[in-house]
């Protein structure tokens, strides 16, 4: 039997034994005539860097380079070498899909096969609720990326690469809802119902498209569920050299759009995938918002929006400090908050298991617990499916001997 050897751990069996304990229960057992068969073979490891900030488009065209010229380095030292193998996390699995696709990266005659880890594949809500509220958690992360919904919209409006994490048509419909006081759901975008709102609250409610783009990214600033406010895209006062800084920034929002729709079915014929379901590390697949009475004297706000009949599209958005609560009106200038409420769905914590992860195109998909998005390289289970995959994908490569 083959082992994966853990530092500061016993060895690990990783051939004849069922994938199912790494999470993979319909995958076929690793043999040890597939390791023998590839191991007389050099596997270095190249780690490959990029800048989050750039689209994703323009940092495949740059890592393709240095691929292909790595390719040339070890076939000019008399090494056979024709094809990588590509282990990505994050958004680096975005950036891999980029690589292989024709019209970026091109690499996919150099590339054999890839492993991703906790990818998210169509984007995640937590990126939205990030620029509404900022990011939670223990540091790094929120010192990085910015605690304040102020923080990092400041970031992402002037970042191509961030808002290429914004969930996509493919992520689904609804996953951005308001709820009353008893958590029944007043509206839900993107709409694939045409409107926004049920019937009995729906007056005068305008039509939805059923994409993220529209209903959401760049509606107007008073539309209090839209993604950017244009207060914070310029925290410094720089004189800039456009006419409307929104207009700008929408224009970002849609080429991030723009650049998922081109890669949506973009995806290596030998892929193999894990990433956490995890219950106990609950993650925004769905960012909902929920009313709440800005006083004692309003706990009849429920009573009152209803005799209202005014669609939440119409509700008018008074203010927002940053970090999850809202202020917004009525015609009738009744006030109350809509605040948002923690995530509630499986995952690492930052990428959805169901709405994204679990939609890539893979040969086979590990389904794990037991680690946040950031350190998933540090669980067993992860390392042993990389290893599973690597193999798995080494055995396609032409030439071995038998």
């Amino acid at each position: 039997m083959s082992n994966l050897n853990v530092i500061g751990g016993p060895p690990i069996g990783v051939t004849d034994v069922s994938p199912k304990r790494w999470g993979a229960p319909n995958a076929a057992m690793l043999e040890e005539k597939e390791v023998i068969r590839v191991a007389n073979c050099l596997y270095p490891v190249h780690a490959m860097g990029y800048n989050w900030l750039q689209s994703n488009a323009v940092s495949a065209k740059k890592t393709a380079v240095r691929i292909r010229d790595l390719i040339k380095t070890y076939q000019a030292h008399g090494h056979k070498c024709d094809k990588v193998i590509l282990v990505t996390h994050s958004m680096g699995g975005i950036l891999a899909r980029a690589l292989i696709h024709p019209e970026m990266g091109g690499l996919n005659d150099c590339v054999l096969g890839i492993y991703h880890s906790v990818q998210p594949v169509y984007g995640s809500a937590a990126a939205y609720k990030r620029v509404r509220s900022g990011v939670d958690g223990h540091l790094p992360a929120p010192a990085i990326i910015g605690n304040t919904g102020q923080d990092v919209t400041a970031v992402f409006a002037n970042a191509p690469g961030p808002l290429e994490l914004l969930p996509t048509p493919e992520y689904g419909h609804n996953w951005l809802k308001v709820q009353d006081l008893n958590g029944k759901t007043l509206a839900q975008w993107p709409a694939d119902a045409g409107v926004s709102a049920p019937p009995s609250n729906a007056t005068n409610a305008m039509s939805m498209s059923g994409v993220p783009l529209s209903d959401i990214y760049t509606q107007k600033p008073e539309s209090w569920w839209r993604l950017i406010n244009p207060e914070w895209i310029n925290p410094a006062g720089k004189t800039l050299k456009v006419s409307s800084t929104t207009k700008l920034v929408n224009e970002r929002i849609a080429d991030a759009q723009a650049f998922h729709a081109k890669i949506k079915n973009t995806f290596h014929a030998h892929t193999y995938a894990s990433y956490a379901a995890d219950v106990k590390n609950p993650t925004h697949g769905s960012v909902i918002y929920k009313i709440e009475p800005l006083s004692h004297a309003d706990i009849h706000v429920n009573a009152a929006i209803a005799a209202a009949k005014e669609s939440p599209l119409l509700w008018r958005l008074v203010s927002e400090d940053g970090t999850g609560d809202l202020i917004v009106s009525l015609k009738d200038q009744r006030r109350f908050k809509l605040k948002l409420l923690p995530p509630q769905d499986a995952g690492d914590g930052t990428v959805p298991s169901d709405y994204s992860a679990a939609k890539v195109k893979a040969a086979v998909h590990f389904v794990q617990a037991g680690y946040d998005h950031q350190g998933s390289y540090k669980a067993d289970a992860v390392s042993v499916s990389m290893l599973y995959a690597m193999i798995k994908i080494a055995n396609t490569a032409e030439g071995w001997k038998t």
